[in-house]
């Protein structure tokens, strides 16, 4: 889901880092994760796609340059890429959990501003994810059984944390025989960065992947790679 319109932040590795540096046994449920999400540069990230993503920004991007001194009002997001496969795959969760999430989407707000190589960030993403967890997870985790009352009280403790020390709500029902937990994690981010442009692509010092970017009318459309989740995301943002 989730990258951005400005620089990887310098605290946040993306997922095989996360998966490197991950030290939590699997004998216990992981209540605070290590940051498992990139988001790309000074954060205009979409995860998933948010109810605002882009017209066709999933679809195609032609980069055209312009001018980006202005502050510009973010208006959607959409990433091409699949972070739930992504999120399945980290090694900190059991065998049995490496299939528990199912859903991933994200929503972005706030404002980025550039001027003279200098861009202020002041952004707020809400990420969302659906958990699901059976039988032979609940038991890797030692929860047993898999009642309502576990599953409700317990359930929140096995939901990884997408992004630690932020605003974070899980909620957990049991469905038939399965346990499904809804989370929203909330990040803010307010920074400045340093940044340069090279024809029509902006990059961030600190920031391995730069920002492709086309304003027209007003409107600006960026696009950006991001190795850590093998993904490309797609923004729009309008002029303040």
């Amino acid at each position: 889901m989730r990258s951005y319109f400005g620089a990887f932040s310098k605290t946040r590795p993306g997922l095989r880092e996360f998966a490197r540096q991950a030290t939590l046994s699997r004998s216990m449920p992981p209540k605070s994760l290590p940051r498992a999400i990139s988001t790309v540069g000074l954060v205009l990230v979409g995860l998933g796609c948010s109810d605002s993503k882009p017209t066709g920004q999933c679809n195609g991007f032609e980069m055209c340059g312009g001018d980006v001194e202005a502050t510009w009002a973010i208006d959607g997001s959409c990433i091409d890429g699949n972070l739930v496969a992504a999120l399945n795959l980290n090694p900190v969760l059991p065998p049995d959990c490496q299939g528990m999430y199912k859903s991933f989407t994200g929503a972005m707000s706030g404002t980025v501003s550039f001027a003279a190589g200098s861009a202020s960030v002041d952004t707020k993403l809400t990420i969302g994810y659906e958990v699901i967890i059976d039988g032979a997870c609940a038991a890797a985790y030692k929860l047993a059984p898999l009642d309502a009352v576990n599953c409700s009280d317990l359930g929140p403790s096995m939901v990884p944390v997408i992004v630690a020390d932020q605003p974070h709500t899980t909620a957990c029902a049991l469905e038939g025989s399965n346990c499904h937990c809804s989370s929203i994690d909330e990040v803010a981010t307010k920074e400045d960065r340093a940044y340069a442009i090279t024809g029509s692509s902006i990059k961030y010092t600190g920031s391995n992947f730069p920002l492709d970017f086309c304003v027209k009318d007003g409107v600006m459309h960026g696009r950006q790679f991001d190795a850590s989740i093998v993904s490309t995301i797609f923004i729009n943002a309008s002029r303040r």
